[in-house]
């Protein structure tokens, strides 16, 4: 037998070595490949295991964030405060209180205060004794609503515009626009369409149909200063008016009669310490002398007398009753006279 032929088995081994090779290189191939892909991807995929479950933020049902939502209810709020909304799902229009209140008032509907205070005027109108109208007069009937509803824009300390209504003089002189009363005729007087169209009083409750009326009823009576019980009614007071005093107009004495009048009613504020304005009514002497303006009285001249002007438009004196009548003619038939001593 020939040594040098190959038997089945002898070419079967070669063949099975180099099978098991090819398997040993695709396992490596594969190593390989999973290494390369744990070192791409491993970081990314470590980083979504370890990323703490309370970090991930629930869905909400309605798929709206808690933002959206104060948004949402800060829009509400706005819309309440502005002109309200409709809730169509509750059936319910959403307004404003001070609007809701305004339309109730609207219709005639008293709400909370309201009804309270409503009562409360009605009590007091019930309360409150008749006005006779047919005699109404300044002190008795006009001169106490003043007090109550102007005294603090147009009382003695303070006058807006010039106007005081808290002497009689004062409120039909006017304002330093004009008189804002014509007597005998309150369809032509300023002050009556003001009360009326309750643009005065400014601050405070408006005046009641009552005392509208009563206002009204003395202007139409000729603006009368006191009632007839006291003194028969006239109208506006005049600088010409007659004086009925015991006092001789055609023989006025400073000393007797002029300096008794500016002691009692001028010299809080133009007296010998802290005159203002530098005018001193003290004396004779002072009074010629005159303010840090100059003469306040021209004699022989009462027209032009500064002196003449704030007595007889009720701006002096500032604080106090004014001047009566009497006592204004006293002054004048005094500067007339030659303002001697």
């Amino acid at each position: 037998m020939n040594n040098t032929t190959n038997s089945p088995q002898s070419n079967q081994r070669p063949k099975a070595k180099r099978s098991g090779l090819g398997c040993t290189i695709t396992f490596v191939i594969l190593l390989v490949g999973l290494g390369a892909a744990v070192a791409i991807g491993g970081p990314r995929l470590l980083n979504r295991l370890t990323v703490p479950t309370a970090a991930v933020p629930l869905p909400i049902e309605d798929n709206t964030s808690p933002q959206q939502l104060a948004e949402r209810q800060q829009q509400q709020i706005t819309q309440l405060n502005g002109y309200g909304w409709v809730d169509q799902e509750a059936g319910i229009a959403r307004i404003p209180i001070t609007r809701a209140i305004a339309l109730l008032a609207e219709n005639g509907l008293p709400v909370g205060a309201a009804a309270s205070a409503a009562t409360d005027v009605a009590a007091d109108s019930a309360d409150a004794p008749a006005v006779d109208l047919t005699n109404v007069n300044y002190q008795d009937n006009v001169l106490p609503i003043f007090q109550q509803h102007c005294s603090e824009c147009h009382g003695d300390e303070k006058q807006e515009e010039g106007l005081k209504l808290t002497s009689y003089r004062s409120a039909i002189n006017g304002s330093q626009n004009g008189p804002v009363i014509e007597p005998g005729d309150p369809d032509g007087s300023y002050l009556v369409d003001l009360v009326v169209s309750g643009e005065m009083p400014k601050r405070g409750d408006r005046l009641s149909d009552g005392e509208i009326e009563t206002i009204v009823a003395w202007i139409e009576a000729g603006a009368p200063e006191v009632g007839t019980a006291t003194a028969e009614a006239s109208p506006a007071i005049s600088a010409s008016t007659a004086s009925t005093s015991t006092v001789d107009l055609a023989n006025v004495s400073f000393q007797n009669d002029v300096l008794p009048i500016f002691e009692q009613h001028c010299t809080k504020c133009h007296g010998d310490e802290d005159a203002e304005e530098g005018l001193k009514l003290t004396s004779h002497q002072n009074v010629m002398a005159g303010s840090f303006y100059g003469a306040v009285v021209k004699p022989g001249d009462p027209d032009t007398s500064y002196l003449v002007e704030m007595i007889v438009t009720g701006q002096m004196p500032k604080r106090g009753v004014d001047l009566s009548q009497l006592e204004i003619d006293t002054i004048i038939a005094w500067i007339e006279a030659g303002a001697s001593e």
